[in-house]
């Protein structure tokens, strides 16, 4: 996991748990989110870490451990409110005031210096800091220009430090001003690696007072421990080699092959375009007993089908909890395979591939003779204050200016339907109809048939 894995993991959040009545509400969530995706979490593991020459207890908010390689992630957390008053799904949060300019800042600061301090004693192999507030003042205010006490302490945006700085009070406060625990041997803060504050949209939920509704975060990482970034799985690879089969008269198998070209065409002109991936399966399924019948037949079908007529598959788009729409499996799927940012200006199509490979949506496009990939402009998770584009695994995005010109170029690779669920984003609004439902599959037929898989008739025979 590393900090756009982490950022792609708290849009998950986001979506579904949009705000928190409290820092352990937040905690509890964040780590049921990390288990949701493979991750075994711990909750308060203490540790002694030494701060300032000083041998101190910690209880870290969330250690979650990758299964697959065993790397472990250290995670402390800060949830700062402003008041607010705001209902989610009928559910009424009515958040009291946390945020105290001078002590909240520190508490950020001392955070990123404790994990920093787990990561080089080798508790962790990566540490991450997370500060979520809806306080504007954290990253619009720079303290330097004033008087305060945390005057050295800033988290505006922009910031930088460098590994080795010191971060202290100014003006010496006492122990009724800042508490023992933000005193020696808490202070000064030593920054455990060079970093830059980038704040990231969180959410927008509506409320009062408005000039509140917005929550962001800011995510610092410490340096990787030297066992980050390598596997220790043993990756093995076992050749099978398929029997061969018996084949059949070259005019049986023409004769076949033209008709099945035929039924396939009929089908498609008396539906909807878009949904040839599913039609395609029907056709199959209707003539599926004929072709068992004919030896051999059913290898050199497979390359047809996918030269005519390419699987299709169904994708859906959700609502965001901001200005975006996302591209998922199955209404309500906690991981998207993309997304739509409805920005005015530019309305822009982001998709990721999967895991690293290509072969995802991306490589659907390609593989169908698209050429989004050509379009890849890297990966910005914060660009022009957004957060619908971003997390890990994003292979590119393109620039359509409308949300229809969006939907058109999906239409192309994909079956493209809204989610029931949409309040705002409705049918009516997203396609300017109401949608029919998507083709159903026939017994045995999988629903989606990536062009990376084998054949739906390969599948639907059973071989």
């Amino acid at each position: 996991m590393n900090r756009n894995i982490l950022i792609e993991i708290l849009s998950t959040l986001a979506y579904h748990r949009p705000v928190f009545y409290s820092e352990a509400d937040f905690q509890h969530e964040l780590a049921m989110t990390l288990r949701s995706w493979g991750y075994k979490v711990r909750l308060e593991r203490p540790f002694m870490v030494t701060i300032n020459n000083n041998l101190v207890r910690c209880e870290l908010d969330i250690l979650a451990t990758d299964p697959k390689d065993g790397l472990r992630y250290a995670i402390e957390l800060k949830y700062f409110k402003k008041k607010f008053k705001t209902t989610v799904q009928q559910e009424v949060f009515d958040l009291p005031e946390s945020w105290l300019p001078n002590l909240s800042r520190f508490d950020a600061w001392a955070d990123y210096a404790r994990v920093g301090a787990i990561v080089t004693e080798g508790h962790a192999d990566v540490g991450f800091s997370l500060t979520l507030t809806n306080a504007s003042t954290a990253w619009s205010v720079d303290t330097a220009n004033g008087n305060t006490y945390a005057r050295y302490l800033s988290l505006h945006e922009g910031r930088a430090v460098n590994q080795g700085d010191q971060l202290d009070w100014n003006g010496n406060p006492g122990l009724n001003a800042v508490t023992a625990r933000r005193l020696a041997p808490y202070a000064p803060i030593v920054i455990p690696a060079n970093a830059q504050c980038q704040w990231c949209n969180y959410s927008k939920p509506n409320g009062n007072p408005p000039k509140n509704r917005l929550f962001r975060y800011l995510l610092l990482a410490t340096p990787a421990s030297k066992k980050e970034g390598t596997s220790t799985r043993a990756v093995s690879a076992k050749r099978t080699v398929s029997p061969k089969k018996p084949t059949s008269s070259g005019n049986e198998l023409a004769g076949a092959t033209d008709g099945l070209i035929q039924l396939l065409h009929t089908a498609l002109k008396e539906q909807e375009y878009e949904a040839a991936g599913a039609y395609k399966s029907e056709a199959l399924s209707s003539i599926g007993k004929m072709l068992v019948s004919i030896p051999g037949m059913v290898d050199s079908v497979k390359g047809l089908l996918e030269k005519n007529i390419p699987a299709r598959k169904t994708i859906f788009l959700e609502e965001g909890p901001i200005n975006f729409l996302r591209i998922v499996d199955a209404c309500g799927n906690t991981r998207n395979d993309g997304l739509i940012c409805l920005h005015e200006k530019h309305t822009n199509i982001a998709l990721k591939n999967q895991g690293g490979s290509p072969r995802y949506l991306i490589g659907e496009i390609a593989a169908a003779g698209g050429h989004f990939t050509d379009e890849a402009l890297g990966y910005s998770p914060c660009a022009n204050g957004l957060t619908c584009v971003g997390g890990t695994n994003y292979q590119g995005q393109r620039v359509f200016g409308s949300l229809g010109q969006a939907i058109k170029y999906l239409r192309q690779y994909f079956i493209v339907r809204g989610c029931k669920s949409n309040q705002t984003w409705t049918d009516e609004r997203i396609f300017g109809r109401p949608m029919p439902p998507v083709p159903p599959m026939p017994p045995g037929v999988p629903k989606h048939v990536p062009h990376t898989k084998p054949s739906p008739l390969l599948l639907l025979l059973g071989r």
